[in-house]
């Protein structure tokens, strides 16, 4: 499995397994780590920003989901291209984890 969060440049990195793709969400973007959350898998990040709305969404006003126009928290258009508040810039992004191997030749 890859990580969709760090974008076109790291889409050769895979990991063997969702618990060290989960290790990765942890140390280099924003992890929700509500149990519900951990318990869906995926429910990771660019930005503290999205983190910090999806908490506020989800786990604090009353738990009833994001409404159809509210901005997408992972920061894609519905064309699947990154959004302009795509959050951190390639060179932003540093591994931080040795979980991933690049087949990236």
């Amino acid at each position: 499995m890859s990580c969709t969060l760090c974008g076109e440049d790291y889409k050769n990195w895979y990991y063997k397994d969702y618990p060290s793709l989960e290790i990765h969400f942890e140390k280099t973007h924003y992890l929700c780590k509500n149990k519900n959350c951990l318990k869906n898998l995926f429910v990771a990040f660019r930005t503290e920003e999205e983190l910090s709305y999806h908490n506020y969404m989800l786990h604090q006003k009353g738990g009833h989901g994001l409404k159809k126009e509210e901005p997408n928290l992972l920061g894609f258009t519905s064309d699947g291209a990154p959004s302009s508040k795509s959050g951190k810039t390639r060179e932003e992004i540093k591994f931080k984890d040795e979980e991933a191997v690049d087949f990236g030749w």
